[in-house]
């Protein structure tokens, strides 16, 4: 199984890039790398899950240390993605967001009466071969994708990328979605799952998002471009590098950098016939 270097996750056979890092996937992974001095994520984790989460950690190799009796520092610029993971696969374990502003999240156990009213169906318990084919289901994790907590919405993605072309057709849809609404954790897991597919329509989902107004909304779209290999998108990519907003370029410069394995030096801050010239020599190393 690959890895990535830098979030650390494993991925399926065939994978070769991380989605969310843009790292190219090895075979190993090198001992951690000394994050001293480096940002820590904190996060308060109860009681019964500490031995379990911070085993997780260690076997994953993401630095931590204990600051107090419930209270984690966790190292390193994968540690977000490694949480999201960890929610995953507990499906009993509950991350609440931070009780007022300045806090840590709150990692605790699936409580019945708390949460009952989330897990109103037992959809992610369910073997696919019961949910493949079953629309209403299927619709229904969907819901759970857009509304339920953070590990619940990552399971039902993950259940819906094993449950067939019904299931893959939802989630592309989704994709959409996120990008307009800006769910950044969602549309990621929704890349990992999709990454290495030939999906066929994907691309006409996030065509008209690299025409959004809202250059937030566009920079999603060729998060979307890059992580699934879109390459039939190339074109509205390279006339990107004439955007208005200096993200939106760079970022377009970025997904054309990898489709051709060639860096033009290419910078928001030059003059348009610069940027001109460098989008036709783009198209024409795209064959377009």
């Amino acid at each position: 199984m690959p890895f990535c270097p830098s979030c650390r996750q494993e991925f399926l056979p065939g994978v070769e890039r991380c989605p969310d890092c843009r790292e190219v996937l090895v075979e190993e992974l090198a001992p951690p790398r000394d994050v001293a001095g480096e940002g820590w994520l904190p996060l308060r984790v109860a009681a019964e899950l500490i031995e379990d989460f911070t085993g997780f950690c260690t076997a994953a190799e993401l630095p931590w240390r204990q600051e107090g009796q419930d209270l984690l520092l966790l190292g390193g610029a994968g540690a977000g993605r490694l949480l999201g993971l960890y929610l995953e696969r507990r499906e009993e374990v509950v991350l609440d967001p931070p009780a007022a502003p300045g806090e840590p999240h709150h990692l605790r156990s699936f409580d019945s009466e708390l949460d009952g009213e989330i897990r109103e169906c037992d959809l992610l318990a369910r073997p696919e071969s019961e949910l493949a084919g079953d629309e209403e289901a299927l619709d229904r994790l969907v819901e759970v994708a857009i509304k339920g907590e953070v590990q619940l919405s990552l399971a039902a993605v993950a259940k819906l990328g094993r449950l067939g072309e019904g299931g893959l057709v939802r989630l592309a849809a989704l994709l959409g979605q996120c990008c307009l609404a800006g769910e950044d954790l969602l549309l990621r897991s929704i890349v990992k799952v999709l990454a290495g597919r030939r999906l066929p329509g994907l691309e006409e989902v996030v065509r008209p998002l690299l025409e959004a107004e809202d250059p937030r909304v566009v920079v999603n779209a060729l998060h979307c471009v890059w992580g699934l290999e879109l390459r039939a998108l190339a074109d509205p990519v390279c006339r990107l590098l004439l955007h208005e907003d200096e993200e939106v370029q760079r970022e377009a410069d970025e997904v054309l950098v990898e489709f051709t394995g060639r860096d033009l030096d290419f910078d928001p801050g030059l003059d348009r016939e610069e940027k001109i010239r460098i989008m036709e020599e783009r198209r024409a190393g795209l064959g377009g």
